[in-house]
């Protein structure tokens, strides 16, 4: 264990697989099906109600907060799954050169840490607005962050990643369901082309999402 690191775990198929599967845990146990998230992402719209005659705080939750009083761990466990899954992702794309697979195989994989990676940078701007954008390994602290407009986010992170993962990703089949599939980027892309009118004025991937 003391000899361990990334870059000998990358040298082999299992241990690659292993550092890919990682990029997924942020996304599904901190993330997506939690309470923060549903919270933030859907509790204001007419997705959800409460039981009918049922005094409960959580009530509250699904009327635009109203009277919930949230504090700041709801906003830092998003981010804080947001920004590790990120994390996970640039280490799969850095790391990628390193496993000893067939390109085909190397490209389909990193389409998988692509495709999260813009998932995680697609709510972080949609939750917080302009974020910072660290797309390599984190080699030691910054105490300067800044943070990069959301439409920025979109031209050089999401929409690139999604386009790779719409060209490399398997089409897969309808049995497939635990990892994304051309299909899925494809949809995600759409989404994500459609989003920036919100911050473009000159709408330029209006065109695009309906194409896609």
């Amino acid at each position: 264990p003391g000899g361990f690191t990334m870059e000998a775990s990358a040298k082999t198929e299992q241990g690659y697989q292993q550092i890919i599967n990682q990029c997924y845990f942020a996304l599904e146990r901190r993330f997506y099906g939690t309470e923060p998230f549903i919270y933030f992402t859907e509790g204001n719209t007419d997705l959800w109600t409460t039981q009918a005659n049922k005094s409960t705080s959580y009530t509250q939750y699904l009327w635009f907060f109203a009277g919930a009083a949230p504090n700041t761990t709801y906003t830092n466990d998003l981010w804080s799954a947001i920004y590790d899954g990120i994390g996970s992702c640039n280490n799969a794309i850095a790391l990628a050169p390193l496993a000893p697979i067939t390109d085909d195989k190397r490209n389909a994989l990193v389409a998988q840490a692509r495709f999260l990676r813009a998932v995680y940078y697609f709510n972080a701007v949609e939750q917080f607005g302009g974020v910072t954008v660290i797309l390599e390994p984190a080699k030691d602290v910054d105490y300067n962050p800044q943070r990069t407009a959301p439409l920025e986010v979109y031209k050089n992170v999401i929409i690139p990643d999604l386009e790779f993962a719409v060209k490399y990703l398997d089409k897969g089949t309808d049995a497939l369901n635990t990892i994304p599939t051309k299909k899925s980027a494809l949809g995600f892309l759409a989404k994500a082309y459609l989003q920036t009118v919100e911050y473009d004025a000159t709408k330029e991937y209006a065109a695009k999402a309906l194409k896609t």
